[in-house]
């Protein structure tokens, strides 16, 4: 992993499930805590070096657009890994999204 000096060079991760809520705001803040660490920085840090790691719902039909993470992930997240997605709020894929992304999981 290295850092990205140049804009053409981002990094663009999309974790995608189906409410934005749980799973992936997890996963959004475990990528971003093990890249900080691989490019001995900060979490808040890796977009200034081109980095862009980000979740996304497939459909807002069980949790509005806005919605905050789940009570459990957050509970989870802070008891077991010492990480706040606290602040976390859901937002809905698009086309626009999806076709800047290089990796979506």
């Amino acid at each position: 992993i290295q850092s990205r000096s140049h804009p053409s060079a981002e990094m663009n991760i999309l974790f995608v499930c189906t409410s934005n809520t749980c799973r992936t705001p997890m996963a959004e803040a475990f990528a971003k805590q093990w890249v900080a660490a691989r490019l001995n920085t900060t979490v808040d840090k890796l977009p200034s070096l081109g980095w862009k790691i980000s979740s996304t719902a497939l459909t807002n039909e069980l949790e509005a657009t806005g919605s905050q993470a789940s009570e459990n992930g957050v509970k989870a997240m802070k008891r077991i890994f010492s990480m706040d997605i606290s602040s976390h709020r859901s937002s809905l894929i698009d086309r626009f999204l999806l076709s800047h992304e290089e990796c979506a999981t």
